[in-house]
């Protein structure tokens, strides 16, 4: 036998009236749905049974392990509602499948966002949509009483789901298989961290993955959590490192400057120390961006000043803000001062491989690769496909974003193979598929902190798959 309970004041509402008593039995709610119009909420079921006094249900809830309470009101004469499988049977018992509007490992979590007590939307497409997924409609039954307001036998209850149709609702870009996958990855190999991925030809977002996630239905766990799972670190900004040379390296081919240099571990910056991991020894900038030779991009900067690198950085979406939904913006990150590193060689020494006041967003990152995977083409990414009308059909549609050229065609072809040269043969061998082939960076980005005397540091991989013909980013 399974525990049984009575049903919350949220889906219980018990209206008595001259006519009778009226049980609300759940409250519709529209649907937040997948690029496929599969249902990223609203997608599982549960059952409750409306129960009268009658003798045959009172003998049914009567089996149950602690019915004490629904007995008490039954043998009162009160109609109950109650949690229920959809095997209890009897005279005077109607069960009722109703949706839950959150799974209990609901995917997309920090997107979907999450409901107050009054079932309106506090964050995320929740909210940003609030409008188009409330609903006045419930689901109800209502029993006839007598003037002592007691169920009367032998008149069958009257049940209304008048707009009780949770049709209507948002559609995203997101992809929920590949969310899932991605989310699965993420959990499994990541404790605290994020993912973005992004169609490289529209710029869609096919899955935002933020760990730990959170459970919409049990947010009092998550605000106790130390390690903040109600932060969408997808759209927040981290120290970068070293996938930031791929911007310094798109604004060198596109200047013409391709230095060879030789790396002995370290390099003077006016009175300014840098330095290296290893001692590369004669370096181009295909070869230093496999290896992630800081030295040369430290170099590399002094030559093409701050200005390429600042612009290109500008182009690329670094330091801008991007408002995804009504309720949902990713941060802007901080690109270092100008006036800085324009006039300190070792501002911009820290600049031109990632490291000092520089911040980016995991979406900024892969919307970078997406740039480059495109041929130069960038094209802001997107959130939001339309909404979906009580008809099921798509209104409101989101136009395709335009792209703006960022890098040449030929440059950006330049830049994409050096990226598949650092998972081929470079320091991201690690991320190569079975099959396909990727193209990618890695990073290891300094932060300052420093917890139990151990540095903190933050570790990237951006790229992009299959390596010829690209169809995601990623970060």
């Amino acid at each position: 036998m399974r525990l049984l309970s009575i049903v919350t004041s949220e889906t219980e509402d018990a209206g008595v009236g001259k006519n009778g008593i009226t049980l609300k039995i759940d409250k519709a709610r529209g649907t937040i749905y997948d690029c496929n119009l599969k249902r990223i909420t609203n997608s599982s079921y549960r059952y409750v049974a409306a129960v009268s006094p009658t003798p045959e249900a009172i003998a049914a809830v009567g089996m149950l392990k602690n019915s004490q309470d629904v007995l008490k009101r039954l043998m009162a004469g009160k109609p109950v509602l109650i949690d229920s499988a959809p095997e209890l049977n009897g005279d005077g018992i109607n069960v009722f499948r109703v949706y839950n509007h959150f799974s209990a490992n609901q995917l997309a979590s920090h997107l979907v966002g999450y409901l107050d007590d009054t079932g309106n939307g506090v964050s995320g497409i929740e909210k940003g949509y609030n409008n188009a997924l409330a609903s006045d409609g419930y689901l109800s039954i209502h029993y006839s009483c007598d003037a002592k307001g007691r169920v009367l036998t032998g008149i069958n209850p009257d049940i209304s789901n008048s707009q009780y149709d949770p049709t209507k609702g948002v559609v995203l870009t997101i992809d929920s298989e590949i969310q899932k996958e991605l989310e699965r990855i993420m959990k499994k190999y990541i404790k605290t961290g994020a993912a973005v991925l992004i169609d490289v030809q529209t710029g869609k977002i096919k899955a935002s993955v933020s760990v730990p996630d959170f459970s919409p239905s049990s947010l009092a766990t998550s605000l106790k959590d130390p390690d903040s799972p109600l932060i969408n670190r997808a759209f927040t900004a981290f120290n970068t490192g070293s996938v930031f040379k791929c911007c310094v390296a798109a604004a060198a081919l596109e200047a013409g400057i391709s230095p060879s240099y030789t790396c002995t571990g370290k390099i003077n910056i006016g009175e300014v120390q840098f330095g290296c991991r290893h001692n590369h020894g004669t370096m181009n900038l295909e070869s230093a961006l496999a290896v992630s030779c800081n030295t040369y991009f430290i170099n590399l900067g002094q030559q093409l000043g701050a200005d390429r690198i600042y612009s290109m950085a500008k182009n690329l979406g670094f330091g801008n803000s991007l408002q995804l939904s009504d309720s949902i913006r990713s941060a802007s990150g901080n690109l270092p001062d100008y006036k800085t590193i324009k006039a300190l060689p070792a501002a911009l020494g820290n600049f031109s491989f990632g490291q000092g006041d520089l911040m980016t967003t995991p979406l900024q990152i892969a919307s970078m690769c997406q740039t480059i995977a495109n041929g130069g083409k960038k094209i802001t990414p997107s959130l939001i496909e339309g909404e979906m009308s009580a008809n099921g059909v798509l209104v409101n549609k989101a136009p395709q974003n335009p792209y703006t050229r960022v890098i040449s065609e030929k440059n950006a072809d330049i830049l994409k193979q050096y990226m598949i040269n650092v998972v081929e043969h470079g320091t991201g061998t690690t991320a190569k598929p079975a099959k396909g082939g990727a193209g990618g960076k890695t990073a290891t980005a300094e932060t300052g902190w420093v917890i139990g005397g151990r540095s903190i540091l933050q570790a990237w991989f951006a790229g992009f798959f299959p390596a010829d013909q690209p169809k995601y980013a990623l970060a």
